[in-house]
């Protein structure tokens, strides 16, 4: 837990502390085989500021009973809980059924509510294609009526022309005057 303390806490003598090595014995080859450690102090936990400032900053427990658990508590009656408890699971059960009923009720009328707007939607889309229907009816008829105004000019203008071709020829060649009769409907 306190691993990262346990990091920073510096164990290694330091520039200003005696430190002392002694070997008492030696092997055969001349090394010493027994070496003692002698510190002349006790090197000091270093730790960084801000870490000793969380350190400080932990908040202080306390039990939340001060003298103990106290053996006089009052014994409740087994029987007079057991039966709140029955009581309130009947109740919960009362109002789950309700609740249940409730969302059958819901769910049906849901799937009554999506059947109307189907068959409304189908509706508006047999509306919606009949509508469609006339009116492509309504631009070919509008169609039909450009075209009958440009027949019409074209009749007149080759009236005009027979007439003036007609002025033109001797008068033993020329035609009795024809007009087309265009009756003009608006």
């Amino acid at each position: 837990m306190f691993n990262w303390l346990r990091e920073k806490v510096s164990r290694e003598p330091h520039a200003g502390t005696n430190v002392q090595y002694e070997n008492l014995s030696k092997d055969e080859d001349g090394k010493s085989t027994l070496v003692v450690v002698r510190d002349g102090a006790v090197p000091k936990m270093t730790l960084d500021s801000n870490e000793l400032q969380l350190l400080r900053d932990i908040p202080e427990f306390k039990p939340l009973l001060v003298e103990g658990v106290p053996q006089s508590l009052p014994k409740m009656n087994t029987k007079s809980v057991l039966a709140i408890c029955k009581t309130y699971q009947d109740h919960l059960q009362v109002c789950g059924e309700s609740v249940a009923t409730e969302q059958r009720q819901i769910s049906a009328k849901m799937k009554e509510v999506d059947l109307a707007v189907k068959v409304m939607m189908d509706r508006l889309t047999e509306r919606q294609k009949a509508y469609a229907k006339a009116a492509e009816q309504l631009k070919k008829t509008s169609d039909i009526t450009q075209s009958l105004k440009k027949m019409r000019t074209h009749v007149m203008e080759t009236e005009e022309m027979l007439r003036q071709l007609n002025e033109e020829l001797p008068e033993y060649l020329r035609l009795q005057p024809y007009t087309f009769s265009v009756e003009t409907q608006n």
